[in-house]
């Protein structure tokens, strides 16, 4: 495993394509740096085996059901048509835009514990780890209890429509390797947080004897190349650095109410920029509302 570390003045893509070589998988973390990566590819006419992906992709190549998983609306109407009344009047759902708020909370919930690779939670172990009043611990347990009778509900009727979901497809019966044989490179480009599922298909595409690439925009010392973890880091550690003195300008939004809509102002004043660090990102309303398909979040929730 080796690893490349650019500066934010570099063009990330430009250095990644300048080092692929036939059969070469190229990672991307959002569906919009590889829809970039494919244009510039294209412009310079190559025409080795090279294939395109997001990380999400990546790990549906390796883990393929045996029955077709539930895509957009008919995943969140299939959840609202398995509430039983119970569950509606308990989480005030009146109608399916009512429920396509805790939908979204259900299966973000479901999905991050499958990427970790958890299995079960003790509610009450880690509201007492946390501190939490005995209130607030069985107000939680509660809704835990709840999502998991609604999970079980909801897998199966999709059974009986013939489909299944992402939540449920990461599982081992479902792996398959052979997707592998067709590479002999893997090139990863500013993955800034590996889930450990993900740490685990890297772990076998590197026994597998592919040799795997990666490319960060980020000073060499903020990673752990182990663990492939990013450390804590300010602002000042990369204005430390020569490379990104002149490549930082720092904004501040005049109302905090509107962070958001300023943050996505200044990305379509200023088309050059592609990485935005906000140090209060997760003090702030709006992380759900950014497509997580557009824009690559990385980082830690204090």
């Amino acid at each position: 495993m080796s690893f490349h570390f650019l500066d934010f003045t570099q063009d990330i893509t430009a250095e990644i394509l300048k080092n692929i070589k036939d059969k070469t998988l190229l990672v991307f973390p959002t569906e919009k740096n590889k829809r970039k990566a494919i244009k510039q590819y294209q412009n310079n006419w190559n025409f080795n085996e090279i294939q395109f992906l997001t990380m999400d992709e990546l790990k549906n190549c390796f883990y393929l059901p045996s029955i077709p998983i539930v895509r957009s609306e008919l995943r969140h109407l299939t959840f609202f048509n398995v509430l039983q009344m119970r569950e509606k009047e308990f989480f005030r759902i009146n109608s399916y835009f009512d429920a396509r708020i805790w939908s979204n909370y259900f299966f973000n919930f479901w999905e991050e514990l499958q990427e970790e690779m958890i299995e079960n939670i003790d509610i009450q172990e880690l509201g007492l780890e946390a501190n939490l009043d005995e209130s607030t611990i069985n107000w939680q347990e509660r809704i835990y209890n709840i999502f998991v009778a609604i999970k079980r509900n909801y897998k199966d009727h999709l059974l009986k429509l013939g489909y299944t979901d992402v939540i449920f497809s990461y599982v081992q019966e479902n792996i398959n390797f052979d997707f592998l044989k067709s590479f002999k490179t893997l090139i990863l480009a500013n993955q800034f947080y590996y889930t450990k599922l993900e740490k685990e298909i890297l772990e076998h595409i590197s026994k597998s004897g592919v040799e795997i690439q990666i490319f960060y925009q980020l000073p060499e010392k903020v990673l752990d190349k182990q663990t492939l973890e990013i450390k804590t880091f300010s602002l000042q550690d990369l204005l430390l650095n020569k490379q990104f003195i002149n490549s930082i300008e720092i904004y501040k939004p005049a109302d905090l109410f509107l962070q958001l809509t300023s943050a996505l102002n200044v990305l379509k004043e200023h088309p050059e920029i592609s990485n935005i660090i906000d140090i209060d990102f997760y003090d702030s309303p709006y992380p759900q509302y950014l497509n997580r398909q557009v824009f690559e979040i990385s980082g830690m929730a204090p």
